[in-house]
């Protein structure tokens, strides 16, 4: 009589719970339903590497600052297998500069080489180009990284 007992509740919670999950699919459903109503399911979703949100769990959070972000469009944070020149902690061009966001050759953290250009960024060219006070990265916060090209003021 115990053993029925024990198998009727177990029964009882069983069926309970396929209830409970049947109601919450009937749910999203309508939750997707409504969202079709008002356009919103077919809303473009932000790229993984322009999300705020460090989707591979490496410490890093999107462009230009993640290995894993060739670009602000890509939309896959995970890391090659070989780290590239500019995240390998390697002074790949021999200029005394190790790696983004130092390195003026690397205008983010996925570059594949370190080599300087031709005409030196503005984050690094040693001259305040917007007037701010301040003098290339990480100084002037108008630099993201010495590889910037543009030195621009920030406004309020």
């Amino acid at each position: 009589m115990r053993n029925s007992l024990l198998a009727l509740c177990m029964m009882v919670l069983a069926a309970c719970q396929v209830d409970s999950q049947v109601g919450s699919n009937a749910r999203l459903a309508q939750d997707a339903s409504v969202a079709d109503a008002q356009g919103l399911a077919d809303a473009p979703r932000t790229p993984a590497c322009v999300d705020h949100v460090d989707n591979d769990a490496d410490g890093l959070i999107d462009f230009p600052y993640d290995p894993g972000c060739t670009s602000g469009e890509d939309d896959d944070e995970g890391d090659p297998a070989v780290l590239p020149a500019c995240f390998n902690a390697i002074d790949d061009d021999a200029d005394g500069i190790t790696d983004f966001p130092l390195e003026p050759g690397c205008e983010s953290a996925a570059d594949e080489d370190e080599i300087d250009p031709a005409i030196v960024p503005r984050c690094a060219d040693g001259i305040d180009n917007d007037g701010n006070g301040d003098t290339d990265y990480p100084d002037d916060i108008g630099c993201y990284a010495a590889g910037d090209l543009e030195e621009s003021s920030v406004t309020s």
